[in-house]
């Protein structure tokens, strides 16, 4: 979608199209529409807007189109393809997600069950072009004056930014704190945190992977901190499914939420 203009125009310009095609394609979604119906849809909506507004050259004719122009812009990736064994003679208490070409880590099956979903990146694109989720997702802003530059426990314990440690880490939305970005190992490929090394500054400097050993020199970004910046919280539930049966085989699930969100919008 090549669009031209100055930067204001432009960009209402495309929020018009943009912010219609969502909804949409959102609608046909909700109601099930075969493609020949989408279609259909997108003409009726795409001759409205044509009322007010020249979007003739811009907006989709097709649904193949209309997923070109999502994909162009982030806001569309194919999902990530895996398969549920769901197996309850060999383990009833729990379902194991693999790829498609592996068999089950507990029966050594394969299973027959598809599963399509989309991968944390594409997840998070779609968060920020929610209005209302990241509105949200300010909520730790919000309710700075519990967190920002305090330190220890916050009694009642109600929320996230109470306890000490979400305190430890406020300089991840202070914009007042600068701090370095983690670097890439070169050698194992492993994710450095430059700040338990201590370094303040973007000067070149050489240091050592924790895990290979690696020597390197690298020249540090330095950032501030940034209220939009989002928190995860990650809980890892493993077990071993072939535990007792001579086989050394772990798995388990992991357990994604947002940090800057309040309880009562997080558990909604």
């Amino acid at each position: 979608m090549e669009i031209e203009g100055d930067g204001a125009e432009e960009n209402g310009y495309r929020s018009v199209i943009m912010e219609n095609l969502l909804q949409t394609l959102t609608i046909a979604s909700e109601m099930n529409a075969s493609i020949g119906n989408t279609e259909k849809l997108l003409a009726y909506v795409g001759s409205l807007i044509n009322n007010f507004m020249d979007i003739e050259n811009d907006w989709p004719k097709s649904y193949a189109s209309a997923m070109s122009i999502l994909k162009q812009t982030g806001l569309y990736a194919n999902p990530e393809h895996t398969r549920i064994c769901f197996n309850n003679e060999e383990h009833p208490a729990h379902f194991y997600v693999v790829n498609v070409d592996q068999t089950c880590p507990d029966c050594d099956e394969h299973p027959i069950v598809n599963c399509y979903y989309l991968p944390l990146k594409d997840k998070i694109k779609r968060w920020l072009i929610n209005t209302e989720l990241t509105t949200k997702m300010l909520g730790h802003w919000k309710n700075r004056d519990k967190w920002h530059g305090k330190t220890g426990v916050t009694y009642p314990l109600k929320e996230l930014w109470d306890g000490y440690r979400f305190k430890e880490l406020q300089w991840f939305w202070d914009p007042e704190k600068t701090w370095p970005l983690p670097t890439q190992c070169i050698e194992c490929k492993i994710y450095i945190n430059l700040m338990e090394l201590n370094i303040t500054s973007d000067q070149p400097c050489e240091i050592q992977c924790f895990n290979c050993n690696k020597k390197q020199h690298v020249r540090p970004e330095i950032v501030s901190g940034d209220p939009r910046n989002i928190g995860l919280i990650g809980h890892w539930d493993g077990w071993s499914p072939k535990f007792g049966r001579g086989v050394s085989y772990s798995t388990g699930s992991i357990e994604l939420n947002i940090a800057n969100m309040e309880k009562k919008t997080v558990v909604k």
